[in-house]
């Protein structure tokens, strides 16, 4: 998915395009924090599971879904309210010849913060499936919606052409 859009995205320009990777980068590097959580809530629910003790393993659940929920608002929080130190790590905001990568990248932050709090939020329930060894409904209702691009791209490219709404729309 990440991939097709970049691709897409490239048909905007090159500012564009910087401003696009240069968040995927930010986004990737905040999305390994829940993924982590989610293999450490994943042990963690396996063996109160299979230990037979499901309090202690809905505890657990509960517990890293909390965390990983937290951490993810406060990253959406700091990306809506300082992007420019997000992508400060990327890019040195205080050059002049890259205000148009940072004005798109900083729309391009904004929308992401929409997403990744329910993107950490899918991938620590994701781990909880796993350590259960429960693949049943519920399981597919949190990983079909967020968790397939195959769907994904009629928007993006709809709101991207067909729409008018640009490197926006795609993002």
């Amino acid at each position: 998915m990440f991939t097709v859009t970049t691709l897409l995205m490239a048909r905007f320009g090159p500012e564009v395009l910087a401003a696009h990777n240069v968040t995927l980068q930010a986004i990737t590097a905040i999305f390994m924090i829940p993924l982590g959580i989610s293999s450490a809530t994943g042990v963690r629910v396996g063996q109160a599971a299979g230990a037979g003790e499901w309090q202690r393993a809905r505890w657990a659940g509960l517990l890293g879904l909390a965390v990983s929920g937290v951490l993810m608002v406060g990253f959406a929080v700091l990306e809506l309210a300082a992007p420019r130190l997000v992508l400060g790590v990327f890019l040195d905001t205080g050059n002049p010849a890259n205000a148009s990568v940072i004005a798109a990248a900083t729309i391009f932050l904004g929308i992401a913060a929409l997403f990744q709090t329910v993107d950490g939020a899918q991938v620590t329930a994701n781990g909880l499936c796993e350590a259960c060894r429960t693949h049943a409904l519920l399981c597919l209702c949190l990983w079909w919606p967020t968790g397939c691009w195959d769907w994904e791209w009629v928007p993006g490219w709809l709101l991207g052409w067909n729409w008018a709404e640009g490197a926006c729309g795609l993002a």
